[in-house]
């Protein structure tokens, strides 16, 4: 990316922008189903639940059901991430407790091998931190429908 075409779009040089195709973008759309972030079903049921946790929290006449509904949402996605994100760490000190008992002809394909968890953890860190700042805003809409509520009622 040149200087005028970094500035005039907004973007730092060298940061990258996503997939300007219509393939790549096709491919990138089912990035979370690859690494086991979305499971429809079980994931509207885990929310729901999540939600009528929350409510009986904070009172549920009060809050925004649209603020809490991603609130629960958020939560049910930080909590998958985690559950991920751990069994790539087992799977990462599995790999390095090995280490010492592989032969040097399995040398190759052990790298590849942590080369690709070590991937997977960085794509997981990042979708862990997109759900962080999307607890964040759910958060503030929530204390902010709560207020307002409270406001009326006085």
């Amino acid at each position: 990316m040149t200087k005028s075409t970094a500035s005039s779009s907004g973007q730092k040089p060298g940061k990258a922008t996503g997939p300007r195709t219509m393939e790549g973008r096709a491919r990138a759309s089912q990035n979370a189903r690859k690494h086991g972030l979305t499971s429809a079903q079980s994931e509207a049921a885990c929310v729901q639940m999540m939600e009528e946790m929350i409510s009986a929290h904070f009172a549920p006449q009060r809050c925004d059901p649209a603020a809490l509904h991603c609130l629960a949402d958020a939560e049910v996605r930080i909590g998958r991430i985690h559950h991920l994100e751990q069994a790539q760490e087992d799977e990462w000190a599995k790999l390095r407790i090995a280490e010492p008992m592989v032969s040097h002809e399995d040398d190759a394909s052990r790298e590849a091998i942590l080369a690709n968890v070590l991937d997977q953890m960085r794509c997981l860190s990042r979708y862990h931190a997109e759900a962080e700042a999307q607890r964040r805003k759910a958060q503030k809409a929530v204390i902010a429908s709560f207020s307002l509520s409270n406001r009326h009622e006085g």
